[in-house]
């Protein structure tokens, strides 16, 4: 051990000795991994075999988690390029690391360096790995030296196997890591090294099986191999089988990744040839790559022959992991290449003989599976068969055979298409795998009904996730679904045959019986789009489901027949949107709610999936359906309610929640008369979900869209909903204030929206704005604002003088200032509405005051003089001119002696700042989005000139110019036209959080508000030649005609001529 490295090697020591955390010692090794060289010194002590083996272990991991974070350029704190090539140097000479912790760690580490630094920076590390792999292999290694030395060694036999071993698992840490890097560069550098890699590798995996098979005892059996008790063989065995499972680990990455599909797809030089010159050849014509692929099936049939042999022999226990490994890989390799590149699979030669080897073992399979050597169920044989029935279902039906034209399109995709279909999929085949997927696998196997009757709710979650890539029974339905979808004319009258055959079993019928009868409905829901020119739902579902799933069962009836109620509830969720008529839905209605509840029907499971297709129904007729379902509301609340207090998981009570809440939706107001029903519900839901913070958000949710639906009538919610919202927003708990703070708030949007007067709880409510606005990001604002428009719109005259009002608008003051545009501008569209609000309830001096002291007026103008200066977009200063031009229609002295005291306190300029508020203005006008805002201006700078005040007259050309250019927008119209044009509203930014109805009350309010605006309603032509004329007489006449001298001709005859 080096002595520069003693301190390091102490602190790691120190930190692998304690059982708990040594912040001292941990603090001491941040210090140090800031200094140079200090990753390479971990690296080294980690090499050193003097230093004991925890505090190894320890400092390889510290070496892998610091290349994760410092290695790339761009990391803060870098590692220097003489530190980078020591580590790696060090790193290849450290592959053959006896322990597997420290090999792995040392595995990961270069795998993570290669992915960063190859192939510009560390283009020698896949010939590098290769080259010692190859030495581990040569008679001359140091390891075969060993052996040579100690022949009888089986400690020295290991000691070569795991060489051989840990350096071909690094190989594949680093292909694998490579072929995760999209870049164009880099896979191009893998495609021309593929070819090399591929034919080395296959040539380890051949023959280390080959020698595996070859010292395997022949004809052996569980007793022969018990009596094996030879270690060198057993060593040997291991060591063959090992190196075969990691070469197929690599190899499958280059057989899935390591060739580009066709010549015209990527055309790289063949840098194996002199010169670079001719091709690289794609996947399909290199011929060991074909060869491999389509020859692993032998490998996978000897493999799980062993693996049944070796299954109860302790000694042999890695051999029987291996050859499980092996199995599952090789199935990985054929569904890779199924799901990334099919039509180069099934074009290669002996491909159909694949899938119908994986389909020889599924069709002599089940659902069931088969016992492992504990009598345990082996998992194994489940993952072989859903290895096959994924290959089954991407030959069967793969997106790959469809793609029309274009550069993406196949060359070789019509002969893969056409062999599928003559060599496979042939009428025969079809009907016998339809068959078999029904009748072996689309029926429940004992651990799912165990899991039914002992976790209904974890069951039924399971079903609805739709996780087919890990259970037998869902994939086995998507195969079916896609073999009749492809084989429609052939499967459907099958189907439609086998539902006649199980149409008199009943519940009293025997298990199988039952089993072949739901696989058969699962399989009609399942296809219900390619089954409907052969089957008339609605007419089965009156004669024969609904009688089944309904009458009152005999006292002999068969348990099992609990699945048959369940299954028809999935078909009508299939079929309704398929094949059903708006005239079935109360029957519908009537069986879900009827077997969703406990009196009618014990089993949880049947119960959730009739609340689940409930929705699904409802959703159909969400908007039409309202009066059909009139009569079920009252039952369906009390049921759902059932549901969600016996409900122990959380995803179950939310699911009926959302039930509740489509219900609510699509009754609308006519949900009034069983408002009472719902409510008397939720309190006790609220209080029985004290710890269930997400489920209340729900409970939350459902009286948000309660309160919507109620319109005006939500009132008599009041009492129920305003503490909900106080609570949620002002409680003492913190987190659970964040967690409920965006649904609290949608109650309380709901609720203002809706509320048809101003209540004291909802005055108190207010004063908690000032607090919400200084919370989250910018969509919080915004539903703060549109809160704040809702409060002026319904009562501005007491707003406009809430003690709250000054501390909101404060801040909103300073948020036109260091907020980005994007948010000044929704604070600038809310002001717009407030100030409107205000005026026109004539509560002038009430909202003069607020913006005056708040400095909201000042931080308007602020923004307006200095817009050029920080850059403000013409559109939101636009939107500030018409705040202040509102003020100045109103009360013209009012900011004419505000501008006049911010000239001398606040820009120091001894003097108003109205004419450099003018200059902005008009330059602004074509910036203003809305017929309204040009208007405003145009009106008040009308105003303005009938002050005659000095600072605006001789601003009065470019006056005069912005006048012109609002009268022309209506010239030659009529009075009512005119009106319709300046009637647009200034939309707020904030409507597109309004979710209430075109009659909500704040829409009604907000509509009389628009219709009453004295903007919109006055005469633009009278207004301005009033003013003007005002003008005149204030100055005289003579005095009047030489200001126009000095105007340009052009725009004075414009102006005058629009009169």
């Amino acid at each position: 051990m080096s002595l520069h490295h003693e301190p390091l090697v102490q602190l790691l020591v120190a930190l692998s000795a304690s059982r708990s955390s040594d912040k001292q010692a941990e603090a001491a090794l941040d210090a140090l991994a800031r200094s140079h060289m200090h990753h390479f010194a971990l690296l080294h002590v980690s090499a050193d075999p003097s230093v004991p083996q925890s505090a190894r272990l320890l400092a390889a991991l510290y070496l892998k988690n610091g290349v994760d974070k410092h290695w790339r350029k761009t990391s803060k704190s870098t590692f220097q390029a003489d530190e980078k090539t020591a580590i790696r140097g060090l790193l290849l000479s450290l592959v053959c690391e006896d322990s597997a912790k420290l090999s792995r760690a040392y595995a990961e580490a270069t795998s993570k360096i290669a992915q960063i630094d190859y192939p510009h920076d560390w283009p020698e590390v896949i010939p590098s790995l290769m080259a010692t792999i190859e030495s581990t292999l040569n008679q001359t290694s140091p390891f075969h030296q060993q052996l040579a030395q100690n022949p009888g060694s089986v400690e020295a036999l290991r000691r070569l196997h795991l060489a051989q071993q840990h350096s071909m698992y690094t190989l594949h840490r680093v292909v694998k890591g490579m072929y995760s890097v999209k870049t164009m560069r880099v896979k191009h550098v893998l495609y021309q090294m593929a070819p090399q890699m591929l034919q080395h590798l296959s040539g380890l995996f051949t023959n280390n099986l080959s020698a595996f098979l070859s010292a395997f005892p022949s004809s052996a059996t569980p007793e022969t191999l018990a009596n094996v008790s030879d270690p060198i063989l057993i060593e040997n065995l291991d060591g063959y089988i090992q190196l075969a499972r990691l070469s197929l680990k690599i190899l499958r990455r280059l057989i899935v990744n390591g060739f580009p599909e066709r010549d015209d797809y990527v055309r790289v030089a063949d840098v194996t040839k002199s010169g670079g010159e001719g091709f690289y050849k794609p996947f399909e014509k290199v011929e060991g790559c074909v060869a491999l692929s389509s020859s692993l099936t032998g490998c996978l049939q000897k493999m799980l022959e062993i693996r049944r042999v070796v299954s109860t022999v302790p000694c042999f226990d890695s051999i029987f992991k291996a050859s499980t490994k092996i199995s599952l890989t090789i199935g990985k390799v054929y569904t890779d290449l199924i799901a990334s590149r099919a039509v180069n699979f099934v074009s290669c030669h002996g491909s159909m003989d694949v899938v119908r080897f994986y389909w020889s073992l599924i069709a002599n399979g089940n659902s069931e599976g088969v016992p492992d050597a504990k009598g345990d169920h082996d998992e194994f044989v489940d993952r072989i068969l859903l290895q096959g029935m994924i290959l089954l279902r991407g030959v069967i039906k793969n997106p790959q055979f469809h793609i029309v034209s274009g550069p993406d399109r196949h060359p070789l995709t019509e002969e893969a298409v056409r062999r599928v279909s003559t060599d496979l999929a042939t009428p025969d085949f079809v009907r016998a795998a339809a068959e078999k997927l029904m009748t072996n696998y689309l029926v429940y196997n004992t651990e799912e009904m165990e899991k039914w009757s002992e976790l209904p709710e974890e069951f039924v979650a399971d079903e609805e996730a739709d996780q087919w890539e890990f259970s037998l029974r869902l994939c086995a339905q998507k195969v079916l679904t896609d073999l009749v979808n492809k084989n429609r004319e052939v499967l459907a009258p099958m189907l439609v045959s086998m539902l006649q055959q199980v149409a008199e079993v009943g519940p009293t019928s025997d298990t199988n019986a039952i089993r072949l009868k739901d696989a058969v409905y699962s399989a009609v829901a399942f296809c219900s789009y390619d089954l409907y020119d052969y089957l008339e739902f609605d007419s089965w579902f009156e004669s024969r489901l609904l009688p089944e799933s309904t009458a009152q069962l005999p006292p002999n009836a068969n348990p099992l027949w609990r699945v048959i109620r369940r299954r028809v509830t999935l078909l009508v969720s299939h079929w309704i949107a398929v094949k059903s008529a708006p005239a079935m839905r109360p029957l519908f209605y009537r069986l879900l709610i009827h077997l969703a509840s406990p009196s009618n029907e014990p089993d949880m499971v049947v119960r959730l999936s009739a609340v689940s297709v409930l929705r699904v129904v409802i959703s159909e007729g969400l908007l039409t359906d309202s009066t059909i379902f009139e009569p079920f509301v009252e039952n369906s609340v009390l049921v759902l309610a059932q549901i969600v207090n016996e409900a122990e998981e959380f995803d179950t009570k939310v699911s009926g929640l959302t039930t509740l809440k489509e219900i609510i939706y699509m009754m609308g107001q006519k949900i009034a008369p069983f408002a009472g029903t719902i409510t008397k519900q939720l309190p006790a839901l609220w209080e029985a979900s004290f710890d269930q913070i997400m489920f209340r958000t729900s409970i939350l949710l459902v009286l948000s869209t309660l309160v919507r639906a109620l319109q005006e009538q939500s009132v008599m919610l009041h009492p129920l909903v305003l503490p909900a919202i106080q609570n949620t927003l002002l409680g003492n708990d913190v987190n659970q204030q964040m967690h409920f703070l965006e649904d609290s708030i949608d109650l309380w949007v709901a609720t203002m929206q809706n509320t048809p007067s101003l209540t004291p709880e909802l005055v108190a409510l207010y004063a908690c704005l000032g607090d919400l606005i200084e919370r989250g990001s910018t969509d919080n604002l915004k539903v703060v604002l549109r809160l704040l428009e809702a409060y002026f719109v319904l009562d501005s005259g007491s707003f406009a003088q809430h003690p709250a009002s000054l501390v909101l608008f404060s801040k909103l003051a300073l948020y036109l200032v260091d907020l980005k545009l994007e948010a000044t501008k929704h604070i600038a569209r809310t002001l717009n509405v407030v100030v409107r609000a205000c005026l026109q309830a004539n509560h002038v001096t009430p909202a003069q005051q607020l913006f005056v002291q708040s400095k909201l007026l000042q931080s308007l103008v602020t923004e307006i003089l200095q817009s050029s200066a920080k850059g403000i977009v013409d559109h939101v200063v636009a939107d500030f001119t018409t705040i202040v031009s509102l003020l100045v229609v109103w009360d013209c002295s009012f900011i004419v002696h505000f501008l006049e005291e911010f000239g001398v306190a606040v820009a120091g300029k001894g003097s108003t700042v109205l004419p450099e508020c003018l200059d902005v203005w008009n330059r602004v006008y074509d910036a203003m989005t809305y017929p309204k805002q040009r208007k405003a201006l145009g009106m008040a700078l009308a105003t303005l000139v009938s002050t005659a005040d000095p600072n605006v007259l001789n601003k009065i050309q470019s006056i005069l110019g912005t006048l012109a250019g609002v009268l022309s927008e209506v010239h030659g119209m009529t009075s009512e036209d005119a009106r319709l044009h300046w009637c647009e509203s200034i939309r707020s930014s904030t409507h597109s959080l309004g979710e209430d109805d075109d009659e909500s009350p704040d829409r009604k309010r907000r509509a009389l508000l628009e219709a009453q605006d004295p903007v919109a309603c006055t005469d633009l032509h009278a207004f301005i030649k009033e003013k003007l004329q005002a003008c005149e007489r204030a100055i005289g006449g003579q005095q009047w005609n030489l200001m126009l001298q000095m105007v340009d001709p052009d725009v004075s005859k414009e102006l005058f001529n629009l009169f």
